[in-house]
């Protein structure tokens, strides 16, 4: 079920999808699932922070 639930599209999808039923909240809101959901940002460059 994670797998298909890895493929919405939106957070906002994520967010009404919680209502469900209690196992899909639980799945949700686990960081687990979170982290695959949201990828963490690119690494900054760092010649562009030495512009700022």
């Amino acid at each position: 079920m994670m797998s298909i639930l890895l493929r919405l599209p939106t957070v906002v999808c994520i967010a009404r999808f919680r209502c469900v039923c209690r196992a899909w909240r639980i799945l949700l809101s686990d960081l687990q699932f979170i982290r695959k959901f949201i990828p963490p940002p690119p690494p900054q460059n760092p010649s562009e922070l030495k512009a700022l």
